[in-house]
């Protein structure tokens, strides 16, 4: 079925589920291995002066950083912190780029144009620059003063967010937010073996989420928090661009400035629920959801065991463990449409 028709596209027959990833614990364990380097690399910015972090990045490696951004917003009272996406740059030029600024550039080829301009416009501006990518040596890393890499092109979000960890708490920590990050570290150190057992756990309900939502014109995807990442992800990269399904996220709580008005018939609704202090604000719409519709999945990461993490730090990990469980729920999606994640219309065919 096209889907141009308004109904999700649908093939005959259904593709077996991708076993997961046989490189997803090395991945995790690479990302955590450049811990100390990225300590290093930080410790001087902040002792030269930086206070600006600048986040780039487009599609799912703009969304990969929200939880990073986030974290800094909510507890770096020294820091100035931005989250755009690379298109923007040329627009928006900030005008306190410079020497005093740190950016964080994400693309998963290191090749994305967008970004590759928002780093070069960066870096002559004197800026510091950190890319994350997963090859060495590409385009993006040609910029950085420290190049950080992930190896896969199968594991990619979750060791993202692992590079990531290494410096927003390696800057809230020189900046004086926080004094012992150790604790921190050691729920990192336990990450991958914990995410590893989250898609055990959470196996069966995805499959029942995917196929219970196959049908549906429309998917709303809702998370809030660090939690909108993983939200957007879901939505824009898995759901619109690798499985042509029409969808959106919102914001938990925006969704109910008129987005939630759409909300009826078969609309289907995903919620993201994590640990985090916008819990509330997810549960209020998923009670929203359940009344006036048969359609409304919750993703809630209480049923995760996540062995080796510190009940206090569940927090700072559940938008990691959320993102792990939309690119399973992904591999579901495409296992019952019988339409391939790798499949595309435009993304790397045509010239745009």
């Amino acid at each position: 079925m096209d889907a141009g028709a308004g109904a999700p596209v649908r093939t005959d027959v259904e593709l077996r589920l991708r076993p997961i990833a046989d490189d997803f614990l090395p991945t995790l364990d690479h990302a955590l291995s450049q811990r100390d380097a990225a300590r290093a690399f930080v410790a001087e910015a902040i002792t030269d002066g930086v206070r600006d972090v600048l986040f780039l990045g487009c599609g799912g490696s703009w969304a990969s950083s929200v939880h990073a951004a986030h974290t800094l917003q909510r507890l770096g009272r020294a820091l100035h912190v931005s989250n755009i996406r690379s298109s923007e740059v040329g627009e928006r030029f900030p005008a306190r780029l410079g020497p005093g600024t740190l950016v964080i550039a994400s693309a998963h080829s290191g090749g994305t144009p967008e970004t590759v301009a928002a780093v070069r416009l960066a870096k002559r501006a004197g800026a510091r620059i950190v890319t994350l990518a997963h090859p060495e040596g590409s385009a993006l890393g040609e910029f950085a003063d420290l190049e950080l890499t992930y190896r896969s092109n199968h594991t990619i979000t979750s060791p993202k967010q692992t590079l990531l960890s290494h410096l927003t708490w390696s800057l809230l920590t020189e900046t004086g937010a926080i004094a012992d990050p150790g604790p921190v570290w050691a729920a990192y150190d336990a990450l991958p073996v914990a995410l590893r057992t989250a898609l055990d756990e959470a196996d069966d309900h995805l499959a029942l989420t995917a196929r219970a939502l196959a049908d549906n014109p429309f998917l709303y995807v809702l998370g809030a928090g660090p939690n909108a990442g993983a939200s957007y992800l879901l939505s824009m990269c898995y759901l619109v661009e690798m499985q042509w399904r029409y969808s959106a996220s919102f914001l938990a709580g925006e969704f109910f400035h008129g987005a939630f008005e759409m909300l009826h018939g078969d609309a289907g609704i995903i919620h993201l629920v994590g640990e985090d202090a916008s819990r509330p604000v997810s549960e209020r719409a998923v009670r929203f959801a359940e009344q006036v519709s048969p359609h409304s999945h919750v993703l809630d990461t209480t049923m995760l065991s996540l062995p080796g993490i510190a009940p206090e730090l569940r927090s700072e990990v559940t938008p990691i463990a959320l993102g792990v469980l939309c690119s399973r729920l992904a591999e579901h999606f495409e296992a019952v449409s019988g339409h391939s994640l790798d499949e595309r219309r435009y993304m790397g065919r045509v010239d745009y």
